[in-house]
């Protein structure tokens, strides 16, 4: 599958904090905790420093993460990272205070990734990308960092509900339904950036309504692709209960969508992460009992 999106593995050469905490939890018979946001943020900062080999590097991330975050940038020259103005203002930022400006960060970790210079091998972005992760490991932020073609992105995920891949996949199951895969990926873009309203909503509505359209070969509704649908299961020999409770779901979804992406401004936060999730569900559903037809057709 071309261009699919990967979660990034953490490599074991850069795994040394990670290793003595996890085997120190083992040893004494503890649940390894979870690190808060400041020592994220710390991390990352890190991090971010370890890709700054001199005054053009710091020049250039000062004035684009300013931009970022929205403060005035005077372009005053500096040496060295430590004290550093870009040094200061990272520090300042409390992204344990709101969602938003977790978000803001992750923008900002997103855009150094992408913007490293790439040598012959990437080793710079690489190991930027591998401290990244392992930051995420630690901490209980529900996000991953994915390698998306040639660029590197962050994606919501929730483990109240599944993990990690879940999310990713749905994205790749759609390589082929482009039009499906763009709403879908507004949603997860609309839902990292801190937005829970009636777009994610109804961004999330269109991606199925427009998977079913092309994989049913029709133009209809997501409410008028009962009868389809019916006939589509039939012919796939699933229980009665399966195909009825698919079905009551799918009619709970719509009722859902019609009253939120309509009235609401604003939508519960655990209410759109399940969205999110029953979206995934039922694209992944679908694709699967298509694909295991196709492959006993083929065999």
């Amino acid at each position: 599958m071309e261009n699919s999106i990967k979660p990034i593995e953490i490599d074991d050469d850069y795994a040394d904090i990670l290793k003595i905490k996890e085997q120190y939890a083992y040893r004494f018979g503890y649940t390894r905790p979870k690190e808060d946001l400041i020592a994220f943020k710390n991390r990352t900062i890190a991090a971010i420093a370890s890709t700054i080999y001199d005054e053009y590097d710091l020049q250039f991330y000062t004035r684009k993460i300013f931009e970022l975050l929205g403060y005035p940038y005077t372009g005053v020259k500096e040496w060295g990272f430590d004290g550093s103005l870009l040094h200061q203002a990272l520090g300042t930022v409390k992204i344990e205070k709101d969602k938003s400006i977790l978000y803001i960060w992750f923008q900002i970790l997103e855009f150094v990734a992408n913007s490293i210079t790439r040598a012959d091998d990437c080793s710079r972005q690489y190991a930027f990308v591998q401290k990244i992760a392992i930051a995420l490991k630690l901490s209980g932020i529900n996000a991953v960092i994915c390698i998306d073609g040639e660029e590197y992105k962050f994606f919501p995920y929730s483990d109240a509900f599944f993990d990690k891949p879940m999310v990713v996949d749905v994205i790749n199951w759609l390589s082929t339904y482009e039009k499906a895969q763009n709403q879908y990926r507004q949603a997860l873009n609309d839902m990292l950036k801190g937005k829970y309203d009636r777009q994610v909503v109804d961004s999330l509505r269109l991606a199925l309504e427009l998977f079913l359209k092309q994989f049913l070969g029709n133009d209809k509704s997501l409410e008028n692709q009962v009868k389809d649908l019916g006939v589509y299961l039939k012919n796939k020999n699933l229980s009665s209960e399966v195909s009825n409770m698919f079905f009551k779901l799918i009619d709970c979804y719509a009722k859902y969508n019609n009253s939120h992406a309509k009235h609401d401004d604003s939508v519960d936060e655990n209410e759109l992460d399940f969205l999110l999730y029953l979206t995934g569900s039922f694209i992944r559903f679908l694709i699967k009992i298509n694909n295991k037809n196709m492959i006993v057709a083929d065999s």
